[in-house]
């Protein structure tokens, strides 16, 4: 085979990936909740709601985390455990292409090409969430324990994390279109 007619082997699909494996884990641990409310003995723990929640907490900047949206009769972790998940999973693939796009620039590509809203969501994530975390450990009674503050602050310092990979892919991708212009416009010819 010659060099133009080579496959590639396309990278990872981290878009895919991250908001699939979400929606599996949180999917199992809310039916593994479900069903044993009805077993008798059975081990129940409202961890398993809260982490559906914590791992897409960036939903509940949506309103999904309000008590007036929660249909009545139903518990409010049940609630956020099922629908944070669903909207959540925007943000993961957001996250996802992201880091596809932080492996593409090894190669010098630059796709997945990542769009204005992409960094204003990074942008949002790493300010907000980075920030609010970063604060909570800054105003801690630094006790060894671990409160419920605690995991919050660990969560949102996971998403202020990812929003600054999506930053970082975004102005890395900048700058090698940048490199590319620069590269490309001193072999042409002069006339």
């Amino acid at each position: 085979m010659t060099g133009d007619s080579r496959r590639r082997r396309p990278p990872f699909a981290f878009r895919w990936f991250l908001p699939g494996f979400e929606l599996a884990l949180s999917v199992t641990l809310v039916l593994h909740w479900m069903i044993s409310v009805f077993l008798p003995g059975a081990w129940i723990s409202k961890i398993q709601l809260i982490v559906p929640a914590l791992l897409n907490f960036p939903a509940a900047l949506l309103g999904l985390a309000r008590s007036e949206v929660v249909p009545r009769g139903m518990p409010p972790e049940l609630w956020r455990s099922v629908t944070m998940p669903i909207v959540g999973t925007v943000f993961w693939w957001i996250v996802g292409r992201a880091w596809e796009a932080l492996a593409a620039a090894r190669k010098r590509s630059l796709l997945p090409a990542l769009t204005w809203m992409d960094l204003l969501v990074g942008t949002l994530l790493m300010i907000v969430f980075g920030g609010f975390g970063f604060g909570l450990i800054v105003s801690s009674d630094r006790e060894g324990t671990i409160y419920p503050w605690q995991w919050m602050a660990a969560v949102c310092l996971l998403w202020g994390t990812f929003g600054l990979s999506i930053v970082a892919a975004r102005l890395l991708q900048v700058s090698l279109r940048k490199q590319m212009r620069e590269a490309s416009g001193s072999l042409r010819p002069e006339a």
